[in-house]
């Protein structure tokens, strides 16, 4: 089931502009959906269509399968969001800042506490927003987007300007709201980032999707890109043999192999051995998520 269910969108802002392109996106229910893509490629305002706050030209989004224009109150109930930098006062205290969002929100006081236990900032409840760090006004901003327990969380670029610790801090809170059920579309630019924690992922490009996937279906992906290094000591002989590969490189006592699958391996080490070459070392040379999303967005 998808929670969020967008097909053949497209929007701009003037009559002869296009930002989105014929855009098909699915996230499925209790994911993260890492949501990839160069700045100015269209996620924030894919964000905002689903929010209902832009008025699509044409397509559909659907969100719990209703469309949002239609059903915006009951819709909004069960979405929470965190768009860009959060909207704070930052003269009184993330007590305060959490009060005044429980009523627009109508939710009872008492959330307030848990809310900000689950984003680490109890401790320092009474003191102003103004002496908090960039994190901590993050983790503000997320514990008002998680006030009235949303089903489904929207995060636009929400680890923008933190530094290691901040980064790792938001992580966690993100797997951890999964663990207890909620469904998140994380947009990103943080490629490894996004590697360590989305089940799926998305990648859009001059407001067109070029992937879509599970990370299983990314992985699968980078794997078919991927260098089998073999140390030996006669790499030309090695190369000889392996007529049905792809060889990357040769240098004296090393062969660099491109391999498609994980099964290409084993039938490669087997093929040297019956030729009898001497194998020394085998090393996979991976490439990060970085690599493949460079690859996709530059093809």
């Amino acid at each position: 089931m998808s929670i969020i269910s967008i097909s053949n969108l497209n929007f701009g802002y003037k009559k002869n502009q296009s930002i989105l392109k014929e855009l098909n996106l699915e996230v499925p229910k209790g994911s993260i959906y890492g949501f990839l893509g160069a700045n100015g490629a269209g996620k924030s305002t894919t964000i905002r269509n689903v929010l209902g706050l832009l008025k699509p030209q044409s397509g559909k989004v659907l969100v719990f399968g209703k469309e949002i224009r239609a059903a915006r109150p009951e819709i909004f109930r069960r979405i929470g969001s965190l768009i860009e930098s959060p909207s704070l006062y930052p003269h009184l205290s993330a007590d305060d800042n959490l009060a005044i969002a429980s009523k627009y929100r109508a939710v009872d006081k008492k959330k307030i506490g848990e809310v900000l236990e689950k984003v680490g900032l109890l401790e320092n409840r009474k003191k102003k927003v103004k002496n908090y760090s960039t994190g901590m006004k993050q983790r503000l901003g997320l514990a008002i987007a998680l006030l009235h327990d949303p089903e489904l969380l929207l995060l636009d670029e929400p680890t923008n300007g933190l530094d290691p610790s901040g980064i790792t801090e938001i992580r966690k809170i993100i797997l951890r709201l999964r663990e207890e059920g909620s469904t998140i579309l994380l947009s990103s630019h943080l490629l490894a980032e996004v590697e360590r924690i989305a089940t799926h992922v998305g990648i859009i490009k001059s407001g067109k999707m070029i992937f879509e996937g599970s990370l299983d279906d990314l992985e699968a992906l980078k794997f078919s890109q991927q260098t089998l290094a073999l140390k030996i000591p006669d790499a030309n002989k090695a190369q000889a043999l392996l007529k049905d590969f792809a060889i990357v490189s040769v240098s004296p006592g090393e062969l660099q192999v491109q391999i498609k699958q994980k099964e290409d391996i084993p039938k490669l080490i087997k093929m040297l051995v019956a030729g009898g070459i001497d194998i020394y070392e085998v090393r996979l040379l991976k490439s990060d998520l970085e690599k493949m999303f460079m690859s996709i967005t530059n093809e």
